[in-house]
C-alpha cells in the first residue's frame, strides 16, 4: 500500500478544490476508503499476513489522513446528498464528534509507534484502540 506525496497532497487540496457538496461527499468516502484499507494491512500484519514495511506505510496513513478528518464533514454534505451516510446528528452534536476525532487522532502516533518497534502485541492493543474509535463514531453517526 503506497502512499505517494501526489496522494496526500490531493487530500489536503480535496476539500478546497471541490466546491459541490456531492464533491465533498466523494472526497470524504474516498478517504475512508483510504483509512480502512490502512486498517486491513494493519490487520494483516498482526495476523502475520502483512510485512512491517507495509503496516507502517499503512500506519502513517491513519496518522496523516486521520489527522484531517475534522475537514471532512462540511455543514451540507449529510444523508440525502450524493452518497452521503452522515447522520445530522455530526452537526447537532459537534462537540462529541470532534472529541471522537481527537480520540482517533490520539491514538495513531501510538500504534505507528508500535508497528516500528516490531512488537506485535503492542501493535494489535493499539489497532484495537483505533479500531473502537472508528467502531464509535460509525454507530454514532454513520447511516446503515
Amino acid at each position: 500500500m503506497a502512499v505517494t506525496a501526489v496522494t496526500l497532497l490531493g487530500l489536503a487540496a480535496g476539500p478546497a478544490l471541490a466546491q459541490s457538496p456531492e464533491q465533498l461527499v466523494n472526497q470524504r468516502q474516498e478517504n475512508m476508503k483510504q483509512l480502512g484499507g490502512a486498517m486491513k494491512v494493519l490487520s494483516g500484519y498482526v495476523k502475520g499476513e502483512a510485512d512491517q514495511a507495509a503496516a507502517s506505510k499503512a500506519a502513517q496513513v491513519l496518522v496523516d489522513v486521520g489527522g484531517q478528518m475534522q475537514e471532512w464533514w462540511p455543514e451540507g454534505t449529510a444523508v440525502g446528498v450524493g452518497d452521503s451516510e452522515a447522520k445530522p446528528a455530526i452537526w447537532t452534536e459537534t462537540e462529541k464528534f470532534n472529541a471522537n476525532i481527537e480520540k482517533m487522532k490520539a491514538a495513531t502516533p501510538a500504534l505507528l509507534a508500535a508497528v516500528q518497534s516490531s512488537d506485535s502485541g503492542a501493535t494489535g492493543k493499539q489497532l484495537g484502540a483505533v479500531g473502537a474509535t472508528c467502531k464509535s463514531c460509525h454507530q454514532d453517526y454513520k447511516a446503515d
